[in-house]
């Protein structure tokens, strides 16, 4: 992956790209290799991205996205067609750049707060009702992580 790590991400990034691009619900076979490619471009990516030293990878606004990306995996569908009724009422597509970057933004701070307010009070009280037999903190940032995992003898 090295060697050809340029095509590679590319290719990759086309591939998860082309979700934005083209209308699903229009075309069935569109779908059907979309969803079909979406695992391997995404796995390809992530094998580029763990053999990067790039800073952006180490950047605590990733580490927050990851964090909470569970939330916002769960809750980005609803927030699209709410904005989506909000922005294109009479079905035009005027208006794009700025229903992604409201659509981004909104998914993280929802993603941020339905994890703060539901996740970590559920996740707590399962730690004190059933601990952890690791010493790895249950709730971590992504500085001391590395930290714990290495004091961790269970690893």
């Amino acid at each position: 992956i090295k060697k050809n790590k340029l095509i590679i991400v590319s290719v990759s990034l086309a591939g998860v790209l082309a979700n934005f691009v083209f209308d699903r619900a229009s075309n069935t076979w569109i779908s059907i290799v979309l969803l079909a490619t979406n695992p391997v471009c995404y796995g390809l990516l992530l094998m580029a991205a763990l053999q990067s030293s790039a800073w952006f990878l180490k950047s605590k606004f990733l580490a927050m996205v990851g964090r909470n990306s569970y939330a916002m995996y769960l809750w980005h569908l609803f927030i699209n067609d709410y904005l989506h009724f909000f922005f294109f009422p009479n079905k035009t597509e005027g208006g794009f750049l700025l229903y992604v970057v409201t659509y981004v933004v909104t998914v993280i701070i929802a993603g941020i707060i339905i994890t703060k307010a539901v996740e970590d009070p559920f996740l707590r009280l399962r730690e004190r009702l059933y601990p952890s037999k690791t010493k790895v903190p249950l709730l971590t940032n992504a500085p001391n992580y590395d930290v714990a995992l290495e004091n961790n003898k269970a690893f």
